[in-house]
């Protein structure tokens, strides 16, 4: 439980990182704001494909449909409507946090954690983006 705690909590801290990485660089993120864009298009892309893969690997099927629902409709909120909107970044956060609840090996809990710190990366400076305009 405790070694479960702690890579969620590692996991979740890439976006406290990249509010960090982007106050110190501040003059670099107007220019990178596309780019940013795109790796966290991608990553959030990324994310929904490894939870599929871990549901499916593990037999968890009687869940794969439900998250795969609401997975396909932020997936559609992230890139039709809510383009712009920091507020689906918490309805992210908080679907990557009970999809890694509901993953029953360690390993594969690891692999999700470390995809949500690196899509906190570039979320994180997004959001201090977002604060400074």
């Amino acid at each position: 439980m405790l070694n479960e705690t702690l890579i969620l909590g590692i996991g979740l801290s890439g976006i406290f990182l990249g509010i960090f990485l982007a106050y110190l660089t501040k003059e670099e993120m107007k220019p990178g704001r596309k780019y940013f864009l795109v790796a966290k298009d991608t990553l959030f892309s990324l994310i929904l494909l490894i939870i599929f893969y871990l549901f499916v690997i593990n037999d968890l099927f009687y869940l794969l449909t439900v998250f795969t629902i609401i997975g396909a409709v932020l997936f559609l909120l992230h890139f039709i409507k809510f383009k712009k909107d920091h507020h689906l970044y918490v309805i992210n956060y908080a679907y990557f946090i009970v999809v890694y609840l509901f993953i029953p090996e360690l390993l594969h809990q690891a692999i999700l954690a470390s995809l949500i710190f690196v899509y906190g990366l570039p979320t994180g400076s997004l959001l201090r983006g977002k604060v400074n305009e």
